[in-house]
């Protein structure tokens, strides 16, 4: 779902020192045995011209534990410190952007926040108070004043580059090989790569994997990015995740960055688990190539599922967020998560959840 505003954003001019800052990843934690190669091999795919300058900090001739990497653009540096760190002489590093130290404030704040929502369900439980999960939020009530302060761009209709002179017959003969049912008759399906422009990087991950988008995905993308609603229902296996995932993106990518304990923009609510775990599956294939932090919130007894983890990671500062219903009200009571920042809103299995 989408909520309306207009678009303005202007771009400020940043010193010589604040523009290096942003292409700079600290990087900590680090063996004695560490050298420039290992950073360089780790990485590699990013380019052979990627890292312009690696410096490490020393005094008094002694490896002080950390460095920093300097790459040749803000893109690259933020790409790069979404790679899973690198075990290095049996130690894995803290890889960190736009940070000058190895900070656990993330993973403070979240025990604390956690451990005082705890404590105060604790409280109402000796007092006899009967509260519902959930029902200590106070509601939010958007209005247009609201959005007229906090403008955000919706419309993406600029990506779609539709074959010239294409025939109203070829659609309805799109609609019917695939047995599709459209509610509404201005939608003009996507019909191969050629006709849409995600980001380059995303595109080159798409294209390698995929001959052409699925049927849903052909359909769900023009709605989308147009910024409307859109309800859509196909078979498991049929592409439903990347149909709502790299809208997501897109919208996600055109906003302001999420700073800590500000985010996420896009919010994808799946009624279990399981799914909450395939779709961030599938995020995490594209996350290096857009650039994208992606936070989980649901239950369990794995290691992936510790709420003290998930909830460090959210409060960093999580551009998208899977989630599952139960343990996201857990974290917005105990003010690890807030939603003023969300404008792309994602209900899958929407009708189990309803």
């Amino acid at each position: 779902f989408f909520f309306g505003g207009s678009y303005t954003h202007t771009m400020p001019l940043l010193s010589h020192r604040q523009e290096e800052e942003r292409r700079t990843v600290f990087v900590g934690r680090c063996p004695d045995a560490i050298t420039d190669n290992d950073l360089l091999t780790h990485w590699a795919s990013l380019g052979p011209d990627a890292i312009k300058k690696i410096s490490w900090a020393e005094k008094d001739g002694n490896f002080k534990g950390f460095g920093f990497v300097l790459f040749n653009s803000p893109s690259l540096a933020e790409k790069a410190s979404l790679f899973e760190p690198p075990t290095i002489a049996g130690r894995q590093i803290l890889v960190s952007y736009k940070k000058s130290g190895t900070s656990n404030t993330p993973k403070r704040s979240a025990h604390e926040l956690l451990n005082t929502m705890v404590k105060r369900r604790e409280n109402m439980r000796n007092s006899q108070q009967k509260v519902a999960l959930g029902e200590t939020l106070a509601p939010k009530e958007w209005k247009p004043e609201d959005l007229k302060a906090a403008p955000f761009r919706k419309d993406f209709t600029v990506l779609l580059n539709y074959q010239e002179n294409r025939k109203k017959f070829e659609y309805k003969r799109f609609f019917r090989n695939n047995a599709m049912k459209i509610t509404e008759d201005d939608v003009k399906p996507i019909l191969g790569w050629h006709e849409i422009k995600f980001d380059k990087d995303v595109m080159k991950v798409l294209t390698e994997q995929f001959e052409n988008p699925t049927p849903i995905q052909s359909v769900a993308w023009p709605i989308i990015l147009s910024g409307r609603d859109c309800i859509g229902l196909a078979k498991t296996g049929s592409g439903k995740t990347l149909a709502f995932v790299l809208p997501a993106i897109t919208h996600l990518k055109a906003q302001a960055r999420v700073e800590v304990k500000s985010g996420p923009i896009a919010l994808i609510l799946t009624p279990t688990r399981e799914l909450t775990i395939q779709i961030v599956a599938e995020l995490d294939k594209l996350k290096i190539a857009a650039a994208i932090r992606v936070g989980v919130a649901h239950g369990g007894h794995d290691g992936g599922a510790n709420k003290h983890f998930q909830a460090a990671q959210i409060i960093k500062g999580c551009d998208v967020i899977v989630a599952t219903p139960g343990r996201l009200i857990d974290f917005a009571e105990a003010g690890v998560v807030t939603f003023t920042r969300v404008t792309y809103l994602v209900l899958d299995e929407a009708d189990q959840m309803l």
